[in-house]
């Protein structure tokens, strides 16, 4: 009985182990493919043609991108590859690819750090490297729009309030880029991060961040139809700047497609060189017209990590010792790698499009090429060179490049009391520095400006800057229009604002500590043009 009971137990097995063997195959091979997700792929089409005419049956749903470019789900069951090969040899399709992976973090978090408190830029290193301080004199990138696409930020982190639009999340389909994975909001710090004493100091504090998402969720993956959408909407949104802190994992022609319109619209496109430490560039770092960025460490050698070679462009300093940045919940975090090099030369072109908004990509690369340190030609490790941002921004302003730039090292406070009969100024000065005078809709008399200088020693001092007007100290005629900045009276260079520097005659020696006074009367023809000045300000770059 036994016996017997044992052999029908193991019958009763062998048949349950067969039965569930077929299961396994039905599901494997017949009902899984149904169940399968519709693929995608991105195509191109001549104008003359639609979508439904070149996929007709096996098309189960289209998305429309721009230029002619659709995302189309392919019906479950279809040999997409089989679709792709055909496509190919249609005339009507200009280009047809499947949908490519592409990732953020290609850099190593080395340690998360507490706080970082302190004026002095403690752990930022790199800054002292780049001449981005002294840049700050020129420009800190006021206004320009840098369209970030990447994991979306975290627009409520102190540092960077104020300073990010409402922008778009591709990868979850909605209207809320919130980063949930952190890259993007290490990147925006990097650039945009307020100057005031915590956490980081931002390359162009005073840019503006759009931020595009492309993953979804808080994942470290995204795919190439959410890329190629997040560029078109970047374009759309008259951005200035975009930054590529990614790689994809293979070519992607539809992301070279959209590169090339957001070039064609004037949009300086900077990408990370990535970081395998293999003599290849990532794509889209890859693509020749796209700025791309590989890492140095804080003793000028290049990175292990860092991609080099043939399309590597210029190098950052996001090596070792790692890069202070800040991410998720204001954590802050030690980390390196060429994400962070792109975010520093897009606040460069940032801060060099705020000195001069007319350059061209072509203008931005050339410039950032010229003003590196770099050896006599592009070599394979580094490009053209480490990135100056002082340089860069003095020859985008068409200053003398490299030379020193006074400044100021407290916030200069101005005043201006209407009931006076001249306006006066007040402002406190522990170096000298040059002052800006800024004056729209000036008339375009030729003018005399007269200031008068009150020292806290209780000195004065009285200056005329004069062209056919009551001064007589100098002959030359002074145009004063929009136009034109004047750095001392004798040379001019063209930009938005008038301006000039007193110090250079006034207040160069012998300057005493502490709070001056202006009083300044502008001439023109011999009448006073002040009626005619919309706004007439002091400010300064500090």
């Amino acid at each position: 009985m036994i016996v017997k009971l044992f052999v029908l137990t193991y019958k009763e097995k062998s048949i349950k182990r067969d039965l569930m063997r077929s299961l396994i195959i039905f599901f494997l091979f017949f009902l899984l493919p149904s169940l399968a997700f519709c693929e995608k792929i991105i195509i191109k089409l001549r104008p003359d043609t639609t979508v439904e005419a070149v996929l007709g049956e096996v098309m189960a749903k289209k998305k429309y991108l721009s230029n002619n470019i659709y995302v189309v789900q392919i019906k479950k069951g279809v040999d997409v590859s089989k679709i792709i090969s055909h496509l190919r040899g249609d005339p009507r399709v200009i280009y047809v690819e499947s949908i490519k992976k592409g990732r953020f973090k290609g850099f190593d978090t080395l340690e998360t750090v507490f706080s970082i408190e302190g004026g002095d830029y403690e752990g930022q290193w790199y800054l002292e490297m780049m001449e981005v301080q002294p840049c700050w004199y020129l420009s800190k990138g006021q206004g320009i729009v840098i369209g970030l696409i990447d994991s979306g930020v975290d627009y409520n982190a102190s540092d960077i309030q104020g300073r990010i639009l409402s922008g778009y999340d591709f990868g979850d389909d909605d209207n809320d880029p919130f980063d949930l994975n952190g890259h993007g909001t290490m990147m925006a710090h990097i650039m945009v991060a307020e100057k005031n004493g915590y956490g980081i100091a931002g390359i162009a504090p005073q840019a503006i961040i759009l931020p595009i998402k492309i993953n979804p969720g808080g994942e470290d993956t995204f795919e190439t139809d959410r890329l190629v959408e997040a560029i078109f909407y970047a374009v759309g949104h008259r951005v200035s700047v975009i930054n590529l802190s990614l790689v994809l994992e293979e070519y992607s022609e539809a992301v070279r497609d959209a590169i090339d319109y957001a070039l064609f619209q004037g949009i300086v496109v900077i990408a990370a060189a990535g970081n395998d430490g293999l003599s290849k560039v990532s794509f889209p770092a890859s693509y020749e017209p796209v700025i791309s960025v590989g890492s140095v460490d804080g003793d000028g050698t290049v990175s292990l990590t860092s991609n080099y070679g043939m399309g590597l462009d210029l190098v950052a300093p996001s090596g070792l010792p790692g890069i202070y940045t800040i991410g998720l919940n204001e954590t802050v975090y030690l980390a390196r790698g060429t994400s962070l090099s792109a975010a520093m030369v897009s606040a460069i072109c940032a801060d060099m499009l705020g000195a001069n908004d007319g350059l061209t990509p072509s203008d931005l690369f050339n410039f950032l090429k010229a003003t590196a340190s770099h050896p006599l030609v592009w070599e394979i490790l580094s490009g053209y060179g480490l990135v100056n941002a002082k340089r860069a921004v003095q020859k985008a302003l068409g200053l003398p490049v490299g030379e020193e730039i006074p400044y100021l090292s407290l916030n200069l406070i101005s005043l201006f009391y209407p009931f006076l009969p001249y306006p006066y100024f007040t402002f406190d000065i522990y170096q000298y520095q040059y002052i800006w005078i800024d004056a729209l809709r000036a008339s375009p008399a030729p003018v005399d400006i007269y200031l008068e200088i009150f020292y806290p020693d209780g000195r004065s001092a009285f200056l005329t800057y004069g062209r056919d007007g009551l001064a007589q100290l100098r002959e030359e005629r002074l145009p004063l229009m929009r136009g034109c900045v004047f750095d001392d009276l004798e040379d001019f260079i063209p930009v938005m604002f008038l301006a000039f520097s007193p110090y250079d005659e006034a207040m160069k020696a012998d300057m005493p500590s502490g709070s001056y006074v202006w009083r300044m009367e502008i001439i023109g023809n011999g009448e006073s043009i002040e009626e005619y000045l919309q706004t007439f300000y002091l400010f300064n770059h500090y």
